[in-house]
């Protein structure tokens, strides 16, 4: 793999660029199939038993719980702001 790397790099050395293979580094991530249902419903059954945040950490799409939090925070405001409108336009007719 290094070598590949390497023999990469002089070719776009070649080409004007100023790569050092050195520099590289190699990450392997096993990419192992998840079962989206089961975790669905493990989050669910696990819903007022742990944290919250404990459950973000447990979806494989979540990548940053923070930005979650942040998003959902903003939707609930959002929906909240909406349900208001809702309930005043209701109480105005």
């Amino acid at each position: 793999m290094q070598r590949r790397i390497e023999i990469i790099t002089n070719i776009l050395n070649l080409k004007g660029s100023n790569y050092d293979y050195r520099r590289v580094n190699i990450t392997f991530t096993r990419n192992l199939p998840t079962d989206e249902v089961i975790i669905a419903d493990m989050i669910s059954k696990l819903t007022g038993i742990v944290s919250n945040e404990t459950l973000l950490e447990q979806i494989p799409f979540v990548t940053d719980i923070e930005q979650e939090k942040e998003r959902l925070k903003a939707q609930l405001s959002n929906n909240n702001a909406n349900n208001e409108n809702i309930t005043a336009n209701l109480n105005d007719n």
